[in-house]
């Protein structure tokens, strides 16, 4: 009686201590999701406050899903960008879009003649209005796709100030700031985890 109930004991711990690691496995995969990203000269940086770069092309990479039109389920990458570090304070976790100036209904900013954003546009009023519905109707560039996650692409070789247009390489600007917001839940809320704020510094090796 008292070996099969050990045996019993050891089964019930070996299924837990399995649940446990399949848990845990699926909390680091869908970690990899809420990441973002930069890329430049092949060079890979995760996003944090502070990044320096060269005034030359970069790129943002993110996941999100899928945006669907026919079925409302409107899977975006808001994306602000400006001058003003002050603006940076407008924006914090639980606040609803309709009372963050830069992602207030209406704010999305309209994309060149070319459906997608040929340069990143400095205002504190307004945003990028990130998607991939298919290879027609997208905002960015599709990388790959795994499960309902899309690795998508934005990138960024110029920017636009005060109706002013010039590539990064030529540019006076120094220092921009960036607030990404990705609604993951759908929820018009900005939650713990859907928001990332930081500061891009250019900077010449010369």
């Amino acid at each position: 009686m008292k070996i099969r109930s050990f045996f019993l004991l050891s089964f019930v711990f070996m299924l837990t201590q399995s649940c446990h690691v399949l848990e845990s496995n699926k909390s680091v995969s869908s970690n990899q999701f809420d990441k973002i990203s930069l890329h430049q000269y092949g060079e890979k940086i995760m996003v944090e406050d502070v990044i320096t770069i060269a005034p030359d092309e970069f790129s943002f990479q993110f996941y999100n899903k899928m945006y669907k039109t026919e079925t409302q389920e409107f899977y975006a990458i808001q994306l602000a960008s400006f001058l003003d570090v002050k603006a940076l304070e407008k924006v914090k976790i639980g606040q609803t879009t309709a009372e963050v100036p830069f992602f207030e209904p209406g704010s999305g900013m309209a994309p060149h003649a070319s459906g997608q954003y040929d340069a990143l546009f400095l205002d504190r009023f307004g945003h990028h209005y990130l998607f991939y519905e298919d290879a027609d109707k997208r905002r960015l560039d599709l990388i790959q796709t795994q499960g309902e996650q899309l690795q998508l692409e934005f990138v960024i070789n110029a920017l636009s100030n005060d109706g002013k247009e010039e590539q990064l390489s030529e540019t006076d600007v120094e220092k921009f700031y960036i607030v990404i917001f990705i609604d993951r839940n759908l929820n018009k809320t900005i939650d713990e985890g859907e928001l990332y704020k930081l500061a891009i510094q250019l900077q010449s090796d010369s």
